[in-house]
């Protein structure tokens, strides 16, 4: 089955649905697979397991919930599984042992084999419990709880006094950390249960001191006695390659640290999701590790250096996502490039790079029809409409055209939906009054029309300067640049040289059930945000040694601090402007500095979670998704376009509460 025909048969309301369970448990000893259903189902002979019969145990009320914080604390994936216990013949299931086994939820009609069947949740029961004396019900959790284990259970052991403490870990670049004394008699620390990168700056009461490093046990040893208290930089956990980033170090705790038994596979990972935040986000973090901590926590202290979470798919995937409201983006690929293959060639000749643009880059595209021989000559740009109000636009300029002609066309009705022929010299428009002119500097113009009333589907292409009804022997010369499609009205000109943003949904009332949609959530505003980084692990106040001032007070203090504040805000909504710190594991000035002025233009103005209870069709969506939102309600006839928080999915009842955050 392709994905457009299970698409088309979510979006039936007639069809039925079925979902299938498969939970491991233990019983009497043995880890079993037990078969699970909404109606009976058997699977073919042909399938693995073959003639598998799926009990028809389960109420169709099960339900999925899924949220992203939007203050930060921890979010998890929780459901139930509510099954029927009127006869009394699951009471001994309620002696087998369910808790951290997975369990699967599979979505499809009955008549379906089994491998056309989709994974809509992939996680873990947390245990079992009996809710009435007719049902029982399996708790459901994501896979994150495989995570809440410690990093490292090691301990020194031998005979010194520190014989009971765990040994360290550091991970990415830590600064000024106690060190764990292994060996008294050969005055050895270590920074680090295994590999590091470097060791450096190791210190005795704040001056530096000479060591002998060995960086494959994570460990030095000092060149002469102490005097005083002796403290470490390193650059840590380096098995694998070297790790700095969010990402990167998220990962390496999910794969290689705690209990073996529960440690993440590549299987595991959204690998696309955790790359692109990677790129996104090559901020050197660093975490020291000197006792008991858990994986999860410890993933989640570093993503939340970034205001991003540590997430899983319903399908069993971890993620990186943070709250950061989207905009409604230039829907096309390679804006700027009209020599691209994005643009259908006429007969023109197009010349990419070749005047400036109205951002200043050298990234204008000339045409020239002279010898043209195809009717039209020009290039132009296919879409489709997904949308009843979108808008086309982009920007233009003469070389020697007194004016040239614009038309969106409508490829279902053979019928132009806008043309008009633009006059370079007045910077006017003669024809259909939907267009819109701005003047710029440099000659340039911002052309746009935006079309309502759309049909869902049809076809449009796009003609950039035509001559008229015939183009061949025009002589003209002319320059476009930055080429966009936005749903609703005109938006400020973003440029793309891929695809932006992810998978984006519009919705309208017919997407929800009547006289649903509803302000669920309004945030605090805030005037300021200040951000810890750059942690001195080990204060030490009052060093008498040698040192300058300045590096005494700096081993006197825990953080260096960024704030940033709007002072309009604070007078207009009364608030104080001295924010309460939020310590981050940031090492760099301007990361911290970039990271507050995003939270606060993320949090200085009051935002709202709508929530709708939705259809069938929206099944596919996922946290972090984009949606827009149009409604009569709310001021939001133009639509209004955020960030898609919370989902809670009761598949056969064909319902899904989505929460929107604009």
């Amino acid at each position: 089955m392709t994905d457009a025909q299970y698409a088309a048969w979510l979006a039936d309301t007639k069809a039925i649905r079925l979902l299938l369970a498969e939970a491991v448990v233990r019983i009497s000893g043995t880890e079993t697979t037990r078969y699970m259903s909404t109606s009976a189902y058997v699977t073919t002979a042909g399938e693995t397991p073959a003639h598998q019969y799926h009990v028809p145990v389960m109420l169709a009320n099960v339900t999925v919930s899924e949220q992203l914080s939007l203050t930060g604390e921890a979010s998890m994936s929780i459901g139930e599984i509510e099954l029927d216990n009127t006869s009394g013949d699951l009471d001994s299931w309620l002696g087998d042992v369910w808790v951290n086994r997975p369990c699967r939820l599979y979505l499809g009609d009955p008549r379906w084999p089994r491998s056309d069947f989709r994974l809509v949740f992939d996680g873990i029961v947390a245990d079992i419990g009996s809710k009435s004396r007719t049902t029982l019900g399996l708790k459901l959790r994501d896979k994150l709880q495989r995570l809440n284990t410690a990093i490292g259970e090691t301990k020194l052991g031998g005979s010194t006094t520190n014989k009971d403490s765990l040994l360290p870990h550091a991970f990415g670049e830590v600064h000024n950390v106690t060190p764990l004394l292994t060996d008294p008699a050969a005055l050895r620390y270590q920074v680090h249960n295994g590999l590091v990168e470097s060791i450096f700056e190791v210190r005795d009461n704040g001056l530096p001191v000479s060591v002998t490093v060995d960086v494959g046990t994570g460990t030095f040893a000092l060149n002469q006695s102490p005097d005083g208290a002796i403290t470490v930089s390193a650059q840590g956990s380096s098995a694998g390659g070297y790790a700095n980033t969010v990402s990167g170090l998220v990962q390496r705790l999910a794969t290689a640290y705690g209990k073996v038994a529960d440690r993440f596979v590549t299987a595991d990972l959204d690998t696309t999701n955790l790359a692109a935040f990677e790129a996104a986000h090559p901020q050197p973090v660093g975490l020291w590790v000197p006792d008991r901590m858990n994986v999860l926590n410890a993933c989640r202290e570093l993503a939340g250096s970034l205001g991003a979470q540590v997430t899983m798919s319903r399908t069993g995937k971890m993620r990186l996502q943070k709250i950061d409201l989207p905009a409604r983006r230039n829907m096309w690929v390679n804006s700027v490039n009209f020599a691209g293959p994005e643009y259908s060639s006429g007969g023109a000749i197009r010349t990419a790079n070749v005047i400036t643009a109205p951002d200043g880059s050298l990234t204008g595209c000339g045409f020239d029809d002279t010898g043209a021989s195809a009717n039209p000559s020009v290039p132009v740009r296919q879409w489709t409409v997904t949308a009843p109000r979108m808008t086309v636009s982009f920007y233009t300029k003469t070389g020697t055209a007194t004016e040239r002609y614009f038309l969106v066309y409508n490829n279902n009705t053979a019928l132009g939906a806008a043309g008009m022929t633009f006059s370079y010299g007045t910077g006017s428009t003669n024809g259909n009054t939907d267009w819109a002119v701005e003047t710029l500097p440099g000659g340039w113009f911002r052309l746009s029309c935006t079309l309502e009333n759309l049909t869902a589907g049809h076809f449009y292409n796009v003609y950039y300067g035509r001559s008229g009804a015939a183009d061949v022997g025009s002589t003209a010369t002319w320059y476009m640049w930055g080429a966009m499609l936005n749903n609703g009205y005109l938006l400020p000109y973003e440029s793309t040289t891929t695809q932006a943003g992810p998978h984006s949904y519009d919705i309208y009332p017919n997407n929800m059930e009547e006289k649903n949609l509803a302000i669920t959530t309004r945030t605090e505003v805030v005037s300021s945000v200040k951000l810890g980084y750059n942690k001195n692990w080990t204060m030490q106040p009052g060093l008498q040694t040698a040192i300058p001032a300045a590096d005494k007070s700096l081993f006197d203090t825990e953080w260096l601090t960024s704030t940033q504040s709007d002072a309009t805000v604070a007078s207009v909504y009364k608030l104080s402007t001295e924010p309460v710190q939020q310590d981050t594991m940031l090492l760099k000035r301007t990361d911290a500095a970039a990271e507050a002025t995003r939270l606060l233009n993320l949090r200085k103005v009051p935002r709202q979670v709508y929530e709708f209870t939705g259809f069938s069709e929206l099944f596919d969506m996922e946290l972090g998704q984009t949606a827009t939102i149009y409604h009569p309600r709310f001021g939001l006839n133009a639509g209004a376009t955020g960030m898609i928080v919370s989902l809670k999915t009761t598949w056969v009842k064909n319902r899904i509460t989505v929460g929107v955050l604009v």
